[in-house]
Parts: C-alpha cells; sequence; structure tokens
C-alpha cells in the first residue's frame, strides 16, 4: 500500500499509478485516502503530468478520514503521509518525496550545459513544484562530474544565428529564474564539480549551497568574449560584494570551494560524495519547519531588494498577518500565551 496524496484528493491506493509516455514509464505517484470518484483523467492532471501521458490507477473506497491528524502541523508530516513522484524530462530528472522536490539536471556527457531542451525542462520541473501544495524544499543538483559548465556553447557555434540563439537560450532560462525566485519555497543547491556561467546563476538562486571539497565556482563569460547572464551580474555583487564579483566577472578569478564559503557564496563544504546527502539534510531540516511561515520567510528576503522599504513594509504585514491564521502558528502562539 502506497501513502501520500495527489493535489487536496486523497485517495487509498492498491499498487501503484503508473505513467507512461510511448510506453516508457516516466512517474510513479502513490498517495492515499482520497476521494475515489477520482477520475484517470483528473489524477493526471492533478499529478501535473502532461495530457498525452497513459495513466494507470488502481484505487479502492476507505471510509473518510482527515489527511492530517489532528494538532499536527504541516510543516512536519508523519512519516506515513508521503507523496512519491518521480518524472523523467528531457535532460532533467525530477522526484518528489516527503515534500522535498529534487530537480536534477541530467546531460552529464556535456557537464549538464543549458540547451533548449534542458531549458524547457528546467522550466517543468519549477513549474511543478509551484504548483504541488505539498512541495516545502527544492533541491538542484546535476549529474555526472559538473554541476552545469553554462550555457549550451557548442549550440551557440553551430547555430545559423549566434545572436538569436543566444537571446533566445537567455530568456528561456530566466524565465525560469524569475519564478523560481519569487516562490515561497526554500532552494538547496548540491553543487558536485563545476559551476561556472548559467551554473554560477543556478548557485546564485539558491538559499543555501552545499559544495563538494573538490568544487570550484567560474562565471566563464569572458572566456568566451559574453557578458553575465542568468542573473549573475545583478546578484554575485549582492551575495560577495562589489570588489570581490568585479574579481570573478571582470579577472575571471576561478574560486576554489574553501575561498567560496569564505565569501559567503556557498554555505557548506563536504567531500564530494557527501554532496547532495547533505544538502538533502537541510532540506529536511527546512521542510519540517514552520509551515508556510518558512517559505514566506524566503520570499520576503529574496524580494527585499527589488522594491521600496514602505513596499516591502507592506508586505511584511500583510505576509505576518496571513501566517498568524495558519495551524502551526496558532497552535504555537497558545501554547506561548499559557
Amino acid at each position: 500500500m502506497c501513502a501520500g496524496r495527489v493535489g487536496n484528493d486523497m485517495f487509498e491506493q492498491v499498487g501503484k499509478s503508473s505513467f507512461e509516455r510511448d510506453g516508457r514509464h516516466i512517474a510513479t505517484v502513490c498517495a492515499d485516502r482520497a476521494n475515489v470518484n477520482i477520475g484517470v483523467e483528473k489524477l493526471a492532471q492533478r499529478a501535473r503530468v502532461p495530457a498525452t501521458i497513459n495513466v494507470t490507477v488502481d484505487i479502492r473506497r476507505v471510509s473518510g478520514s482527515p489527511f492530517s491528524k489532528p494538532g499536527m502541523p504541516l510543516g512536519a508530516p508523519s512519516k506515513e503521509l508521503r507523496t512519491t513522484m518521480a518524472t523523467s524530462l528531457q535532460s532533467v530528472e525530477y522526484v518528489v518525496d516527503a515534500g522535498i522536490a529534487q530537480i536534477q539536471l541530467a546531460r552529464p556527457a556535456a557537464s549538464n550545459a543549458i540547451d533548449r531542451g534542458l531549458a524547457g525542462s528546467f522550466h517543468t520541473a519549477v513549474s511543478m513544484a509551484a504548483d504541488d501544495p505539498d512541495v516545502r524544499v527544492i533541491v538542484l543538483s546535476g549529474q555526472g562530474k559538473n554541476f552545469c559548465a553554462g550555457g549550451d556553447v557548442t549550440g551557440m557555434a553551430t547555430a545559423t544565428d549566434t545572436a538569436t540563439f543566444v537571446e533566445d537560450l537567455a530568456n528561456a532560462v530566466h524565465r525560469t529564474l524569475v519564478r523560481l525566485d519569487s516562490l515561497p519555497i526554500p532552494v538547496v543547491a548540491a553543487v558536485n564539480g563545476s559551476a561556472a556561467g548559467a551554473g554560477l546563476g543556478l548557485v546564485l538562486a539558491s538559499d543555501f549551497v552545499v559544495a563538494g571539497a573538490s568544487s570550484k565556482f567560474v562565471s566563464a563569460y569572458s572566456a568566451v568574449g559574453l557578458t553575465p547572464d542568468c542573473g549573475v551580474s545583478a546578484l554575485l555583487p549582492k551575495v560577495v560584494g562589489l570588489r570581490r564579483a568585479s574579481r570573478m566577472l571582470l579577472q575571471a578569478k576561478t574560486l576554489r570551494s574553501d575561498e567560496a564559503l569564505e565569501w559567503g557564496l556557498i554555505t557548506d563544504v563536504v567531500d564530494d560524495d557527501e554532496v547532495l546527502v547533505r544538502a538533502l539534510e537541510i532540506a529536511k531540516e527546512l521542510a519540517s519547519k514552520a509551515y508556510p511561515a518558512i517559505g514566506q520567510t524566503r520570499r520576503l528576503v529574496r524580494s527585499s531588494g527589488a522594491r521600496s522599504y514602505e513596499s516591502h513594509l507592506r508586505d511584511e504585514a500583510s505576509t505576518i498577518s496571513s501566517a498568524s491564521n495558519s495551524d502551526f502558528a496558532v497552535a504555537a502562539i497558545a501554547r506561548f500565551a499559557r
């Protein structure tokens, strides 16, 4: 018996819900205690899988019972209340388990350089996480030896119109970064090997960054005669300071992991084979914290430099008001008052 839920509907499932495209298994959803009137098409829609996917489910009627246990904060689900979903997109692997959405770049032979296919799949994965009410944390990682080597330079070299190719690719990634930046969902990056160019942009888009002892960070743009994209010129000075950002961007300085930690570019350095383990530890810790306060705090921090102080204070007042009505806050305030 699998346990979890899809969207806000609850059901008891016998076996697995299998999602296939052209006969290839790409997703599995396990859920528990739901409305047995869910149709196959509705289940696929709630699971955020493409409409072309064939869905096979086996569910049975159960007596009604609440999904959340009385008094259980949403930020701390019990072990039996889990949703597991694994999806293979083009050059991206997406897995959700226990409120943690793992988005893994999957072009290891190209050091996870971002081409149009990966950019589109990355947008899909971030959108899936954003639209899933059960996702509490996002973990970004890369398959193979390197986290992300930046943009697809090979594609640039073979493009008929290089300028148009580069602009379209940058815009494709930028729309995803804009959405990622605005989410009330903390982001943890697990960096193995090198993070270069757009890969550095993904590091800067994250709230916590775990790097391996041998990891390196470099802007890489000047090496091919290009200027920064993916928010690097905007976020790097804020994270490490203007002078240090200038060394990375104008002098093409490469940072070792120990230097990156000292500069504040990353938050943790571990052995190379412990990177994802540590990133998931941080993600689990964050997922267990007060919900929705932790995510909204992340959103407020990320948006703090994009508007006037007065506007930000209005947002703070509105957000803390909403948070005070959450189950976690109501229970915690009541305990404090006793």
